[in-house]
């Protein structure tokens, strides 16, 4: 399962009906669910994003707001009854999962930076 970009955008989630599609606790499961930015378009709500990050400053969204779409999907799914950080890691989990990473090469490619093109 997926959430779509509006999950981190209050106004249109709601226009929408994601967010009381996913008010049923078991909407989404957490062991089946996995985040993505929706690069380069819908950046989650300036609330949602650091201060310092300085992406409340930009218009365009990047994987640096990960956290920002994790808190939001936190919030949305099923009222809240999940923490930000349970959410990021189940999520992580499922994602190593199924592409067939382990943790240790996912700290090893996070630790070596961005790729180069």
């Amino acid at each position: 399962f997926g959430l779509t970009g509006y999950v981190g955008m209050a106004k249109r989630a709601a226009d929408t009906g994601t967010l009381a599609a996913l008010q049923p606790e078991d909407a989404l499961p957490l062991p089946a669910l996995m985040l993505e930015t929706d690069s380069p378009f819908m950046r989650p709500d300036k609330p949602l994003l650091p201060q310092e990050t300085g992406l409340r400053s930009g218009r365009h969204n990047e994987p640096a707001a990960m956290p920002a779409v994790c808190r939001a999907a936190a919030q949305a799914l099923a009222g809240g009854v999940h923490p930000a950080h349970e959410v990021a890691r189940a999520t992580t989990a499922n994602a190593l999962a199924f592409f067939g990473l382990d943790a240790a090469d996912a700290r090893a490619a996070a630790a070596a930076g961005p790729a180069r093109a």
